[in-house]
Order: C-alpha cells, then sequence, then structure tokens
C-alpha cells in the first residue's frame, strides 16, 4: 500500500519533488555509496555486484603487506559455540584504513577503532606513526543471535561472552604489531642517517586479506634501536627518496603510462624502476 506524506504547507506533489531531486542529487549518490562501501564491502568481494545508476560500487579495498619474506600477515581461526572466528592482522599502506575492524556474516560493525574496545588497553594508538597497523575479525555464524553485534547491525555489543573472550587476543596482537614495529621505525635511522618511517613499506607487496595463508604467523622486519652516541646506524634495505617536479609534468607521464589517478608515489617507484632496467642495475648490489 502506496501512503503520501504531507508537509505542513505543502502538498504530496510537492514532496514527491523533493524526494526525487534529493534522490538524484550527487551528495546523496555520494552518500549512499559510501554507506554500502562501509557495510557491504565484504560481500561485493565475495559475491555480489552492486551498481548504483550504472556506476560499479568499489568496495573498500582491504590490503596487508606481505610478500612472504620481510612481511608476514597474522591468519589465524577459531571457533566458539559455533561461531567461526577468522583474524588478518599486519600493515597496511592505505591511510583509509587503520585500526581494527569488525565484522559479523561479513557485514562491517566497527571501522577503524582505537579504542579498548578493540584491543587498544595496552597501547596509545598515535596518528602519526601506528596508522600502517591493520587488524580484521569476523565472526560468522548460522545463528545471528550468537554475534556480537547490536540490533541494529551497526556496533558491536561488547557484553557479548564470545567477543570479551577473543578481545584479550586482539589486545595481544596489537600491542605485538605496534610495539614490534611502527613504533621503532621512527625511531631508527638507515645507513644513511635517514629515518627509516615509512620507507620501510616501500616496495612490499600488498594481498587483498583474501589471499592471506591460513595460519599464517606474522613476519616482519627487526629493526635495532641503537643508543645514542653510536657510530653505525641502522642498517635497513630501505630508505626514502624525496623530490619535487611540475604538477603539470607529472600528469603527463600518470597520462602516459595509462593510469591519470595514479599515486605520486606509485610514479616515482616505477620511474625508479624503469631507470634501473633501462641501465641495467635491477640486479646489482
Amino acid at each position: 500500500m502506496k501512503r503520501n506524506t504531507r508537509i505542513p504547507g505543502g502538498d504530496s506533489a510537492g514532496t514527491s519533488r523533493i524526494i526525487i531531486e534529493e534522490f538524484s542529487s550527487t551528495p546523496f549518490q555520494e552518500r549512499l555509496i559510501k554507506k554500502i562501501q562501509k557495510y557491504h564491502s565484504i560481500h561485493i568481494q565475495k559475491r555480489v555486484n552492486i551498481i548504483l545508476n550504472n556506476n560499479k560500487v568499489i568496495p573498500y579495498d582491504f590490503t596487508i603487506l606481505d610478500d612472504g619474506k620481510n612481511f608476514k600477515a597474522l591468519r589465524e581461526s577459531k571457533t566458539i559455540d559455533n561461531v567461526s572466528i577468522e583474524i588478518i592482522a599486519g600493515y597496511n599502506r592505505e591511510e583509509k584504513l587503520f585500526g581494527w575492524c569488525v565484522f559479523c556474516n561479513d557485514r562491517i560493525v566497527l571501522i577503524n577503532d582505537v579504542s579498548y574496545r578493540t584491543g587498544f588497553n595496552k597501547v596509545n594508538f598515535h596518528f602519526g606513526t601506528d596508522k600502517s597497523f591493520l587488524g580484521l575479525i569476523f565472526f560468522n555464524s548460522s545463528d545471528p543471535s550468537k554475534l556480537p553485534w547490536k540490533s541494529g547491525k551497526d556496533d558491536i555489543a561488547p557484553e557479548n561472552p564470545i567477543y570479551r573472550a577473543i578481545q584479550y587476543r586482539m589486545n595481544d596482537i596489537t600491542e605485538e604489531l605496534i610495539e614490534g614495529l611502527t613504533r621503532k621505525i621512527y625511531r631508527a635511522k638507515d645507513s644513511e642517517g635517514t629515518t627509516i618511517g615509512v620507507s620501510i613499506y616501500e616496495g612490499i607487496e600488498t594481498k587483498s586479506w583474501l589471499d592471506i595463508p591460513k595460519g599464517q604467523k606474522p613476519k616482519y622486519p627487526s629493526v635495532k634501536i641503537l643508543d645514542e652516541g653510536e657510530e653505525e646506524t641502522e642498517s635497513t634495505p630501505f630508505t626514502a627518496i624525496c623530490y619535487s617536479v611540475e604538477k603539470e609534468k607529472i600528469k603527463v607521464v600518470k597520462k602516459h603510462m595509462g593510469n591519470p589517478s595514479m599515486k605520486n608515489k606509485q610514479v616515482g617507484l616505477k620511474t625508479f624502476d624503469y631507470y634501473c632496467n633501462l641501465e641495467g642495475l635491477k640486479d646489482e648490489k
């Protein structure tokens, strides 16, 4: 049954026109796409395509650094009271995704959380240094009443016994990965005296969370912090290169590479690799 809603001083036709205009507006469509991305990214990745006005909704890119050598993401699973739980955690270059993201039956109920609710009990999250940490935790069950989400399915229920049981593990993972690397790389220097920082992540392969091997233990480079006054600085295979170019020139290069929306960092990496290949330096030590 259709129901017309009247606005004081107006009529149903006017109301319908307002609703049509609102639904047709670009800001409304952008907000709708963001909500679909937020709540249904995993559904899109796994099983469905969602198209809005001929525009395919692109899900969040839950990728983690994992080259199988220097960096390996953690992936572990367990079952509690017929609820399957899977945890993936590691390091991520995408600044839009950090902290913990919690899913119930593949619906995201918490994103970018860095509070005590997701394991930041012993570690105070620093946006300047810790945004590379990313943890994903999935709760799945054929009985939705057992899942740790609130009735609106838009937030966790921290009092849920299954969630409380796994919260301790989340805390341990948070502490290990942040204290194990992210804090150290901003205090360590490479052989040229440059702060390592995010340069340690450059060139490392990223994998979708779906491609992280099950049962894999985390691995990351060992970074030694030298005492003040020591002559040698931290040795690491990574360092940073920073230079400025004219905006119009880099636009031309991006277009020539076939991707005008490419990030400047990617342009730098590709042009550096191009020079090494051109000069035959790729395999030199």
